[in-house]
């Protein structure tokens, strides 16, 4: 504990004391100085006000400003900056804005209630892209395009990638998603959403010796490993794999 010098103003050791005993309540600071509660509690508003320390729950904590302040100012000019004027520390020890912590109850409680209406705009989004995809066909399994849909496809520009998860192009892609859905350019593979043309492509290697499957590269292999959950791929008489619907 460090020894409080009898000349130090009452601001002054408050504030030193909660420095030296972070998370300290009015009442620790008021039997520790011998005085009144109402009189601690009036000080460290002060200070507060300040931003000489701030308060979480019911303790008090020193900020970097208050520290600076009293390893460098006087007695006097703590005493001071409890009051009226407060010398400006450095621009590394100033604190531009309070944290949630540093709020009054009030404007903490209006902070956080703009941040939970801002999440729940945020999940209404998602949840209408979501409910948007599952009305426009967003079953699992390899869905039927519409007639004339890739003559039509041709006139939009292709998917960036082959083959991509659901939650991936609903996250990134989820305007241009809908008409590549409408259009037939890419189809549904379970929890993938596969380009047509790739599908229609990698079908081309069926029926695939089991010892084929490890040449797979990274995007077939995942395309292959989903077909598979799907049941769209079987294992016939331990040596192949064959595709039971046709997928092009």
């Amino acid at each position: 504990m460090h020894d409080l010098s009898k000349d130090e103003t009452l601001t002054a050791k408050i504030l030193r004391f909660v420095m030296e005993n972070p998370g300290v309540s009015a009442k620790d600071v008021a039997e520790y100085l011998a005085i009144s509660p109402n009189l601690a509690r009036n000080v460290l508003q002060k200070l507060r006000d300040k931003g000489l320390v701030r308060k979480e729950g019911r303790g008090f904590y020193i900020t970097p400003r208050g520290e600076w302040l009293l390893s460098r100012a006087k007695t006097s000019r703590v005493e001071e900056a409890g009051k009226e004027q407060v010398v400006e520390p450095p621009a590394e020890a100033r604190v531009s804005e309070p944290s949630a912590a540093e709020m009054p109850g009030e404007d903490r409680c209006r902070a956080l209630e703009e941040r939970i209406r801002n999440l729940e705009e945020r999940l209404r989004r998602v949840e209408e892209i979501v409910a948007k995809f599952v009305k426009t066909g967003g079953q699992s399994g390899v869905p039927e395009p519409p007639r004339g849909d890739v003559e039509r496809g041709k006139q939009l520009p292709r998917p960036p990638k082959p083959v991509m998860s659901v939650q991936e192009a609903l996250a990134q892609y989820p305007g241009m998603l809908e008409q590549w859905r409408i259009e037939g350019v890419v189809v549904q593979v379970g929890n993938l959403v596969v380009e047509r043309r790739f599908l229609a492509e990698f079908a081309k290697k069926f029926p695939l010796p089991v010892d084929e499957v490890e040449r797979l590269d990274p995007v077939e292999r995942a395309l292959f490993e989903e077909l598979r959950r799907e049941a769209l791929v079987i294992l016939h008489s331990g040596r192949e794999y064959r595709l039971v619907k046709n997928l092009s």
